[in-house]
């Protein structure tokens, strides 16, 4: 009996000593991936050395293991992962995404495109890149190093996604670092007091979304609602930029498409309490009218919705002069924004030998080519500025060229010439009138400047004589209608009669 026991021990040793073997073995050699599922090895340790406590095929990476462990062999901290698979794909634009707690990493075709190895809460990383059709290995690493272990990747061809936005969420105002959660929207329309999200606080977050929209040829209202700050973007343009705290505003721009599909991007960011991102847009005229001839004697006008007069011009037409003082009104209203818009005025005069004296009142940028040679550049966000430039002129045509942009508030632009030693003829006292436009009231002042205390107001769409101005027309001496006169801004009226012409009285 007791050699038969002897010899049975001696067996069992021999089984498991050959087991072992066999493991080791197994462990020690190079995962190799499959097609039809990920081939997954765990580690009890951070680095993915050594040999691994367990492998196994798993159907996919969607591992929320809370405090526990992926396997009563592997630590329920302090331990590492790798998944390795090889994956059939259509050509196309793809989006992989991640949701780790702690750190993740992942390659395709061993090109790395996620790289988020830092010890962190569950946080949500995304990536795109065109892959060829054909096979094509992902390759990801994991490790936690205590506390909740989270584990989720995934990937969707962009174009099943066409008519979604993608929205990216982050914990601060200034949309740094990864964001902590990402999603598709249908549309963009938030309005909470709270948090839009779990992983998202209820206060000091920001969000960008995106998505490439079809639209087809013309002129589109986007109107944006904010509070507190945003940013909108429609075909790599700026067209909005609100970035303030604020409450609940809307604001709109007029943009002209081309057609086909148009990338859009809408940035946001919540200071505290209502958390208000709204957008939506509606098409106010088809394609722009093709350009009519210029007439004789008059200014050919190319309006821009940018402040870079790139592209095709939302609206063309002929200008009797340059004499516009729109205040914060569009210049064509359902056409052209009320901010963020740019014009370009071209004219050939044909004009007698001589010195002429150009003026240019702009709010904000303006520059003045005469005969190819650029003779004012005042390309730059100011307030109501005066330019002045001469020409020396031999006789004969003469073509120049205003190039002009508004940003936001108030929009100004004036263009005044003269032979110079000929003296501007002053309107007579009284012939001249003008109407407030830009504000609902405007203090009647003293004297021309903010030193000087206002004793009356006008109000909106009151007209008024004017009697004479400071030395650049920037205040105007206006008569009340109980005989007094009185100094008001020139830059919240509107007149027929440029400002420049009148006498200086003050």
């Amino acid at each position: 009996m007791y050699q038969y026991a002897h010899w049975k021990k001696k067996i069992r040793l021999s089984v498991i000593f050959v087991l072992g073997i066999l493991l080791l073995v197994a462990g020690s050699e190079p995962l190799q991936a499959q097609e039809d599922g990920w081939q997954a090895r765990y580690w009890n340790n951070l680095s993915l050395s050594g040999t691994p406590v367990l492998q196994r095929t798993e159907a996919e990476i969607d591992h929320d293991w809370g405090n526990g462990s992926p396997h009563p062999i592997v630590a329920h901290d302090d331990f590492s992962a790798e998944w390795i698979r090889d994956v059939q794909l259509g050509a196309g634009n793809y989006r992989f995404t991640a949701t780790t707690d702690d750190g993740m990493r992942i390659w395709v075709d061993d090109v790395q495109i996620i790289d988020s190895w830092y010890d962190s809460q569950a946080h949500t990383v995304n990536a795109e890149m065109y892959l060829s059709a054909g096979s094509h290995q992902i390759r990801v690493a994991y490790y936690d190093t205590g506390g909740e272990a989270v584990a989720q990747v995934d990937w969707v061809q962009l174009t099943d996604l066409q008519d979604d936005w993608l929205a990216q969420y982050y914990n601060n105002q200034i949309l740094g670092g990864a964001p902590v959660h990402v999603r598709n929207e249908s549309t963009i329309d938030l309005d909470t007091a709270g948090s839009p999200v779990p992983q998202v606080t209820a206060n000091n977050f920001s969000v960008r979304w995106t998505q490439d929209v079809p639209l087809d040829p013309g002129s589109y209202r986007f109107s944006a609602t904010a509070d507190d700050g945003v940013r909108l973007w429609v075909d790599g343009e700026l067209v909005i930029d609100e970035w303030q705290n604020q409450a609940a505003t809307t604001y709109t721009a007029v943009v002209n498409v081309s057609g086909t599909t148009t990338p859009v991007r809408m940035e946001y960011y919540e200071d505290r309490d209502a958390a208000v991102a709204q957008l939506s847009w509606t098409q106010v005229s088809g394609d722009p009218p093709p350009p009519s001839a210029p007439s004789v004697g008059s200014w050919r006008g190319e309006y821009f919705n940018n402040t870079s007069l790139s592209g095709t011009p939302a609206l063309v037409r002929n200008d009797s002069g340059i004499n516009f003082d729109w205040g914060i009104a569009s210049p064509a209203p359902n056409t052209i924004s009320e901010n963020r818009f740019s014009v370009r005025w071209s004219q050939t005069f044909n004009l007698e030998p001589g010195s002429y004296q150009l003026a240019f009142i702009a709010d904000d940028g303006v520059r003045i080519w005469a005969d190819g040679e650029q003779v004012i550049n005042g390309w730059e966000v100011q307030a109501r500025t005066r330019h002045s430039a001469t020409i020396n002129h031999d006789g004969g045509p003469l073509p120049i060229v205003v190039e002009y942009f508004e940003n936001t508030g108030l929009a100004e632009a004036r263009l005044e010439w003269s032979l110079v030693g000929t003296p501007p003829t002053n309107p007579a006292p009284g012939d001249v009138t003008a109407t407030m436009t830009g504000a609902f009231y405007l203090n009647v002042r003293s004297g021309p400047g903010l030193a000087f205390e206002p004793f009356d107001v006008l109000t909106q769409d009151q007209t008024v004589p004017v009697i004479g101005r400071d030395d650049f027309a920037v205040w105007l001496e206006v008569v009340l209608p109980n005989g007094e006169t009185g100094w008001v801004s020139s830059r919240y009226m509107t007149s027929d009669t440029p400002f420049v012409d009148l006498p200086i009285t003050g």
